[in-house]
């Protein structure tokens, strides 16, 4: 059995609950996902880390149509006015126009490295994140981040049988 916890907004007591969460689903066996929602992105690969979490996925923000955070954007035009809203832009660079370049290439970064960043053993967990805050987005981010999902899921979630 897998547990997916779903994160909005992490707050001190979050990281206890999670630890302690994700301490007794691995004490019975079970693979623990997380997926992050709108936080602080960075501060949360270092929860994940803390709390040993199984799988990671990090996801880029994209409104989606008759909802609040959709209308929000529109009211102080973060978006344009004929974006589609259908979430086909959660695994892309931002299309919201309140980040600056720089911001929405370290979002796509995170997205792309923050799973392995979650995971890597010390040092290379500090080399990830160097290269999330400072690198371009590459194809080279985009195969590991491919590759080490890949992995995740048949290995460590799903545990698919060869």
């Amino acid at each position: 059995m897998n547990i997916l916890f779903v994160i909005k907004s992490i707050s001190f007591a979050d990281h206890i609950s999670i630890a302690h969460l994700s301490a007794i689903a691995k004490q019975q066996g079970h693979s623990t996902f997380l997926c992050i929602l709108d936080q602080d992105d960075l501060d949360s690969i270092a929860l994940s880390r803390k709390s040993d979490i199984t799988c990671t996925h990090y996801s880029v923000t994209d409104p989606i149509k008759k909802t609040a955070l959709y209308q929000y954007c529109l009211e102080y035009n973060y978006i344009n006015k004929d974006y589609n809203g259908d979430m086909t832009n959660c695994d892309k660079k931002s299309i919201l126009n309140c980040f600056s370049k720089k911001d929405k290439k370290i979002r796509y970064n995170i997205f792309l490295l923050g799973p392995v960043a979650s995971k890597v053993p010390f040092p290379l967990n500090k080399v990830t994140i160097w290269l999330i805050k400072h690198a371009p987005s590459n194809l080279f981010f985009e195969k590991i981040h491919d590759w080490h999902l890949s992995y995740m899921y048949k290995n460590k979630i799903f545990k698919i049988k060869k």
